[in-house]
């Protein structure tokens, strides 16, 4: 799963980099690069795939990192 969790990594920073540049120039990073839509919706459809992927590990572990008193 190391190698799940690298490519979701990636791809939640990808997605956070992307919001940034809308936020402070609106500037769409994946549409200025993918100009077909569809392409577009799968890239955005993947980034929030690894958003859940991310969510699901935090969960499984039982957020140890985090919770603990």
């Amino acid at each position: 799963m190391k190698y799940a969790d690298f490519i979701a990594s990636v791809l939640l920073v990808v997605g956070g980099l992307n919001w940034g540049l809308v936020g402070f120039f609106d500037f769409n990073l994946v549409t200025f690069i993918f100009s077909n839509a569809v392409v577009v919706k799968v890239v955005y459809g993947a980034v929030a795939l690894s958003a859940l992927w991310q969510v699901y590990g935090w969960y499984k572990s039982g957020c140890k990192s985090c919770c603990t008193k």
